[in-house]
């Protein structure tokens, strides 16, 4: 048991700095590592991926909080524009982690290697979309969060990959489309575990110390250990070179899909 949580708290510094050093929630890194563990501590294999995206859920209600506190305190988050997208994130966050308990793990496994593809492939990219438009208005805002918030809660990831290319392209400064994303990341993360909790509540083949599919023992190796490293990597981020940080990152993603790909077939 003891091996077990040092694993968990060493995953979830690794996680912690990521999230910190690449201003997004570790969902990326985490979903995958969490198969592993989960597996390896004997959780049937058809619940593996939904209690993998759900724990990291419950995960970044904690980092998303961290990185959100640091960027209101430098006053870099545009909250009239996340006040109007929260209530249609909540909205499709919690349809998108509600539907998920319906989805059979394979192809829901199979979606999240693709979207880790995608992620690796863009930290290779540089090309920033043209801020050409304007965001839209209130109806737009809320819907532009039901997309994100669905998009998000399916593959349990905190939104990054989908808020910064919209806001960018809506001409959002950048420093505020980071900030927004990290405030996103909390109200994705309680939609998301609500949802992950309800479908699954006295599931039958659930391990002990589970709410649904959130695995109780494996947060509480993560999230200390995630909260203390995420303020590490944010320092770290303004001294190391981001296009070495950004190269590594790719690669250790598209690493990452082939191996849950290959794992399938």
């Amino acid at each position: 048991m003891l091996t077990t949580f040092a694993i968990y708290c060493l995953f979830g510094a690794l996680v912690g700095l990521w999230a910190g050093l690449m201003g997004a929630g570790g969902a990326v890194l985490l979903v995958p590592i969490l198969h592993f563990t989960l597996a390896r501590q004997g959780v049937d294999p058809s619940l593996v991926h939904h209690m993998a995206i759900a724990t990291t859920m419950a995960n970044i209600l904690f980092t998303s909080s961290v990185a959100a506190y640091t960027h209101h305190r430098r006053g870099a988050v545009p909250w009239k524009t996340v006040a109007w997208m929260i209530p249609g994130i909540l909205a499709g966050s919690f349809a998108g982690s509600y539907c998920t308990a319906y989805i059979p793990a394979r192809p829901l496994t199979l979606g999240f290697a693709f979207f880790l593809l995608y992620a690796g492939a863009q930290t290779f990219v540089s090309v920033k979309p043209k801020a050409s438009r304007h965001m839209p208005g209130k109806g737009g805002q809320f819907l532009l969060g039901a997309f994100i918030g669905a998009f998000s809660g399916l593959l349990g990831v905190g939104g990054a990959a989908v808020t910064i290319p919209i806001l960018l392209v809506c001409g959002v400064p950048l420093l505020s489309v980071v900030a927004a994303s990290g405030a996103f990341g909390f109200p994705i993360a309680v939609a998301g575990c609500t949802g992950y909790m309800l479908t699954a509540w006295n599931h039958p083949g659930l391990p002990p110390y589970s709410l649904g599919f959130v695995y109780l023992p494996a947060l509480l190796g993560l999230v200390p250990a995630s909260m203390v490293f995420t303020s590490i990597g944010v320092r770290l981020a303004h001294t190391l070179p981001q296009n070495v940080l950004r190269t590594a990152m790719g690669i250790f993603l598209l690493c990452m899909a082939i191996r849950m790909i290959w794992k399938l077939y």
